[in-house]
């Protein structure tokens, strides 16, 4: 995304550099929980 600076310079957003780097997987713990609770498979998802 991006947006205009109060000069008129186009800035990109950080929120785009967040979800370009590749996050962190969910801590085991959290992750066995989520999963045994919701039958789900959540091995895939990054925490940004």
């Amino acid at each position: 995304m991006l947006r205009r600076a109060g000069g008129g310079e186009v800035q990109r957003s950080a929120v785009h550099d967040v979800l370009r780097a590749g996050g962190r997987p969910l801590d085991e713990g959290v992750r066995t929980d989520m999963e045994a609770r919701l039958g789900a498979d959540f091995s895939d998802v990054r925490v940004h």
